[in-house]
């Protein structure tokens, strides 16, 4: 089905829909216009005063046509959907219009309940006047289906034989509610209901989402829907329907411990999304710089194909675009047009398809693994955070000794190092691909003296890997990053604690260095199972890294 078009419903005799799609975004939905037989009709009139504008153009032309009484219908009574059908005027000109909605809902619209309309999150009032309604019955007061169907709530005629179903469908909140007409299904947000910052809002119910997902795939099971119109998003047609609701019954099925949305949850998520995107800009910048090495190197060897393949490797003007579309959003937040949930969801929106950008495993060719595996961690972490779901990884007992001489060994290496004859593959694919691997090679750690103390007896520890291992080189690097020119690391035991003592030398005021800049390591290395101290000296940083080795003898 087309946008903004009248088109007849299959499954119908004389019902037509003209769909209004917007961009997915917090403040209004998607609305739904019917022209039927017996009535002109709006899903969901939404939260935009220039969408009901528009509405209303489209129903004033039917109207022209033949004169019909004009029904709201809600799926929900949040703001989003809802507070244009109570805060506009404008519907007024429709004489004896009525409002459908959920009894659950009309409560909630006519005491102008800012928590369950989650007009609270965004900081309005919702108005305390409910025009004239008709509310529906709650599950089992209204007509039934056959035993062991999906619950109908009401049937209600359209015309001509054609009629509209109502169905039951709580969980995204206690008045939801799904229409069908003909082969196509409005769904409400019952397929956002598993966002980050929508799960564990005022009104979610984890069992009642699991039990209203079974019943729209109990519905979609026997068939004849072909259309499904979701409350934001575009629509969705065929086969991809049963696919999407199965997906989201799978991701709601782990929602079962999640934290309560309240504002100070969005202006965490808010905060964070901000932190994390500073941390993206420089990550993505050295990842650009480094495939950028590479393939320039391969231009002065000739191998201009190859060097072609690396530049194409990531898509940085589509990296650029997503980091900049966030900068946008956080700029309107500073200058006072958006608010912090919208800053939020646009963080929510925008991370899964940079993290699908790092899903080419030709990346490994010219960036190290750590790093990548690094920046996809950061992505993991906040997305977690923002569905309000705590996951700790398995720690695993490490001989740390043995993985700090290890990784200072591999920081340690120098490029160029004299290579067999036998090492150097002889045909022409095999040595691009030594090349490449030759140059990707960065010496961060050539001009920096680079010290390692290892302790006197094995050290077992507890820790998350390789999460901890590319976190402590990250850090590293980013201490050379920073003007660091000599770097100890001393290994040290107590009776139920093992650190590790990081001394990193500077030739300038480490306050220059700014604390700001920790803030990663703050967060990261506890995920891993580390506590991270710092303290300031004229011109040295000293960190200490806490590990449990409680109940781990140094052979065990």
């Amino acid at each position: 089905m087309e946008n903004q078009q009248w088109q007849k419903i299959d499954g119908t005799r004389q019902v037509e829909l003209y769909p209004w799609v917007r961009k997915p975004d917090v403040g209004s939905s998607n609305s739904y216009v019917l022209s039927t037989a017996e009535q002109l009709a709006v899903i969901d009139p939404g939260g935009s005063p220039d969408q009901t504008e528009g509405l209303v153009s489209v129903l004033r032309v039917r109207l022209q046509e033949r004169r019909r009484p004009v029904f709201l219908y809600l799926t929900h009574c949040h703001f989003d959907h809802a507070i244009e059908a109570i805060r506009s005027g404008i519907w007024r000109e429709f004489p004896g219009l009525k409002i459908v909605v959920h009894e659950a809902g009309a409560a909630a619209l006519s005491t102008g309940d800012r928590t369950i309309t989650q007009a609270g999150i965004l900081g309005i009032d919702f108005p305390s006047a409910l025009p004239d309604s008709s509310r529906l019955a709650s599950p089992g007061r209204g007509m039934s289906c056959e035993t062991g169907s999906p619950p109908l709530l009401a049937v209600v005629p359209l015309g001509a034989g054609d009629s509209l179903e109502v169905y039951a469908t709580p969980g995204h909140s206690p008045d939801g509610l799904c229409f069908r007409v003909g082969e196509v299904l409005f769904a409400g947000d019952l397929l956002a209901a598993v966002t980050p910052l929508v799960a564990g809002a005022a009104g979610w119910s984890h069992p009642d989402l699991i039990a209203s997902l079974k019943t729209v795939v109990q519905l979609l099971e026997g068939g004849r829907i072909r259309v499904c119109g979701p409350g934001h998003g575009n629509l969705l047609h065929g086969e991809t329907i049963p696919k999407v609701f199965q997906k989201t019954l799978s991701e709601a099925a782990l929602l079962t411990r999640i934290e309560l949305v309240n504002p100070e949850r969005v202006r965490f998520v808010t905060g964070y999304a901000q932190q994390l995107f500073e941390e993206l800009a420089a990550l993505f910048t050295l990842i650009h710089s480094r495939i950028e090495r590479v393939a320039r190197r391969m231009d002065e060897f000739e191998e201009y194909s190859a060097a072609r393949q690396i530049r194409q490797i990531l898509d940085s003007d589509q990296v650029t675009q997503l980091l900049l579309e966030f900068r946008n959003f956080q700029a309107g937040l500073h200058r006072g047009q958006l608010i912090e949930v919208q800053v939020a969801q646009k963080a929510i929106q925008v991370v899964p398809r940079i993290r699908r950008l790092l899903e080419n495993d030709q990346l490994q060719r010219v960036i190290d693994r750590s790093l990548l595996r690094f920046t996809c961690a950061l992505l993991t972490d906040f997305m977690q955070a923002a569905k309000g779901i705590r996951l700790e990884e398995e720690r695993q007992q490490h001989n740390l000794n043995g993985l700090v001489a290890a990784l200072v060994a591999e920081l340690s290496r120098r490029p160029g190092a004299p290579a067999s004859l036998e090492d150097i593959p002889d045909d022409p694919a095999g040595f691009c691909e030594f090349l490449i691997a030759s140059i990707a090679h960065v010496p961060i750690f050539k001009d920096v003296a680079l010290r390692y103390d290892r302790a006197d007896e094995g050290v077992r520890v507890r820790l998350v890997m390789p999460r901890f291992q590319d976190c402590l080189k990250r850090f590293l690097e980013d201490l050379v990053d920073w003007g660091a020119k000599a770097i100890t690391l001393k290994v040290e035991r107590e009776t139920a604690k093992a650190r590790l003592a990081i001394d990193a030398e500077f030739t300038r005021p480490v306050f220059e260095v700014g604390e700001h800049r920790l803030h990663t390591y703050h967060r990261q290395f506890p995920s891993s199972g580390v506590q991270m101290d710092v303290h300031f000296l004229p011109t040295t940083l000293n960190f200490q890294l806490s590990f449990d080795s409680n109940g781990l003898s140094p052979g065990s």
